[in-house]
């Protein structure tokens, strides 16, 4: 449960950050918080199926709306500064404030309803449910959990050619895997494999974050042209560069996904050696139990 407790105090420690100054970094960290939670509780009802993840994971459902809001914008901004040194992008920037304010206000009534103590109650609540199950089948389970989130990946993989829909599908199912990879090394301990495995899952699903990041901010684009109303922007060619620019950015950073994917196969059978290994020492050890018995 210590993974458990880290990732409450964290998760609060974003919350109050966010809250207070709406700042980036506690924006992006309590998303990332609060899909570890998801992941976590989620992970926990399929080795325990006695849990009830859906009251404390529906509680935070609002929660990671309404600060996704934020971090979208916080995006879009993010992509669009650093042009106005050569594209004159003022009236796209003024749109994205006005924006900001009414996102910040309903931000600020959602995480004002949100209490920590849920998590505590859940966790007082998986420790009873856990304890039940017994130490050796939830090792066994999570192993399994493992494998088959590894054969979920790889399946996406090997297909020939992904949809954006797909991307996304790869981009989530890597995420799952490492979380429930660090699940796996706060019980049981690190490995080089498994750590080797995790850089590799958070490089690739990096590279589609950021290809996702440029491919939204190019529709919040186009969507804001549209909405003009027939007329156009100041200075036309200054979006049709900064387009340009953006649709480039996804490219790349796709085709960086694409150069690692091979690196993630290959991380992926050593996390699926290792734990293999785990599994048939585990079986031996056991074996032996019985054989003095």
């Amino acid at each position: 449960m210590a993974y458990h407790a880290e990732r409450g105090k964290a998760l609060e420690t974003a919350l109050k950050a966010a809250r207070a100054h709406f700042a980036v970094e506690g924006i992006h960290d309590l998303r990332v918080e609060i899909k570890r939670l998801r992941s976590f509780y989620r992970l926990c009802a399929r080795v325990a199926p006695e849990f009830e993840r859906k009251p404390v994971a529906d509680a935070l459902k609002p929660l990671f709306r309404a600060a996704g809001g934020l971090r979208d914008i916080d995006i879009y901004q993010a992509l669009a500064v650093p042009q106005l040194r050569k594209l004159d992008l003022s009236e796209y920037l003024n749109k994205l404030k006005q924006d900001e304010l009414s996102v910040r206000s309903e931000f600020g009534r959602v995480a004002g309803k949100f209490r920590v103590g849920r998590l505590a109650a859940a966790e007082r609540r998986l420790g009873v449910v856990l304890s039940d199950v017994g130490e050796e089948k939830l090792r066994t389970r999570l192993r399994k959990r493992v494998r088959k989130q590894i054969d979920l990946l790889e399946r996406l993989l090997n297909r020939k050619k992904l949809s954006e829909e797909e991307l996304h599908d790869v981009r989530k199912a890597a995420k799952s895997l490492r979380y429930i990879l660090d699940v796996w090394q706060a019980c049981y301990g690190q490995e080089a494999p498994l750590a080797a495995g995790s850089v590799r899952l958070k490089a690739t699903y990096g590279h589609l974050g950021e290809w996702h990041d440029a491919v939204l901010a190019l529709r919040s684009v186009r969507k804001f042209r549209r909405g003009k109303n027939g007329r156009s922007v100041d200075d036309p060619a200054a979006y049709d560069a900064f387009e340009k620019e953006l649709a480039d950015r996804a490219e790349a950073r796709l085709g960086a996904y694409r150069r690692g994917v091979n690196r993630l196969r290959a991380a992926l059978a050593r996390v699926a050696r290792t734990l293999g290994e785990e599994r048939s020492g585990a079986v031996q050890t056991t074996e032996k139990r019985t054989s003095k018995r």
